[in-house]
């Protein structure tokens, strides 16, 4: 379940929950402050996701 964090696996899940959110917030920060990276997360990465 994607919310059970409770359990023989609890220590697994949360480090997925911490690198997916430590990654939001480094993709956001390169994004925020180069040129090239806010024209790669914003431009070029949905047409890839396409």
């Amino acid at each position: 379940m994607l919310f059970d964090v409770w359990g023989s696996d609890t220590l697994i899940h949360w480090a997925g929950w911490a690198m997916v959110f430590i990654g939001l917030i480094v993709l956001n920060e390169v994004g925020r402050r180069t040129k090239l990276g806010a024209a790669i997360i914003f431009g070029v990465a949905p047409l890839a996701m396409r």
